[in-house]
């Protein structure tokens, strides 16, 4: 995964949805609005809430959802057609009919920065840790990142890394250990970012990854990305490790050589 950058942190196409819905089936709508906040953040979306009838009409409800670009929105789209439970909450919604119609428009948001949480995991062995390698697309500077993202609300530091490695590279890890805590300052395609990052270091449960000299990931938008083994040296070669910090941090815990 990236730094937080206009693709992730500031997303650039927000998806309005206005809803006519049954008014004597409010739970049963909210229960299918909960349900759709789940997915659309698992499916690498931010989304921004359902917004249910209070005062006035009783059976008009809204809601924002954001994705990094309309082509990550229509793969977002097309990975919900074939999700067992994205089926499951149309097929709901179908059944009970507490929605009667909705009109659906794409905005462009303009959105107060905001500091994010972040959990990364390094999976040190023998010296060398495991990182995406990419270039800040304004500055062409490469840049490389151990793998992880954003932890959802409610849920604890470890458990949002074994969900992101499940995610990105659909292996299982085990023996997840904090390693320390940063706070990352910095910018990214011309984008100021604020991050406070949890460092794991964990073991995949697959030994044959560390023979690997690549290994095949896909980021939540279905972009293909290669993550690579990597030591001090080549850090020094290829470009700095981040966040700020990070490399000192595994350095004096020997776990980087």
């Amino acid at each position: 995964m990236r730094p937080a950058s206009p693709r992730r942190n500031e997303p650039l196409i927000t998806c309005h949805v206005k809803y006519t819905v049954d008014p004597y089936q409010l739970p049963a709508f909210e229960a299918y609005s909960r349900l759709w906040m789940r997915l659309v953040t698992r499916m690498g979306g931010k989304h921004h809430g359902y917004f249910l009838p209070a005062e006035g009409a009783n059976n008009i409800a809204y809601c924002l959802f954001s994705f990094s670009s309309l082509a990550a929105y229509e793969q977002y789209r097309k990975q919900a057609e074939t999700d067992p439970e994205c089926i499951a909450a149309v097929a709901l919604a179908t059944e009970q009919r507490f929605i009667h119609s909705y009109e659906r428009s794409f905005l462009k948001p303009l959105l107060e920065p905001r500091i994010r949480s972040l959990a990364l995991c390094v999976f040190h062995h023998q010296g060398k840790i495991l990182v995406n390698v990419f270039d800040d697309p304004v500055t062409q500077q490469t840049l490389c990142r151990p793998l992880g993202g954003g932890i959802e609300f409610g849920e604890r530091g470890r458990d949002a890394i074994a969900r992101e490695i499940e995610e990105e590279l659909g292996q299982s890890i085990s023996d997840v250990r904090l390693l320390g805590t940063l706070e990352s300052l910095f910018h990214y395609a011309d984008t100021p970012g604020h991050e406070i990052v949890q460092v794991f270091d964990a073991r995949f449960d697959d030994a044959s990854l560390y023979q690997q000299t690549w290994v095949e990931g896909r980021e939540s938008d279905g972009s293909p990305f290669r993550a690579r083994w990597c030591d001090s040296a080549d850090f020094d070669r290829i470009g700095p490790l981040v966040p700020q910090g990070l490399q000192a941090l595994l350095r004096d815990l020997s776990l980087l050589g």
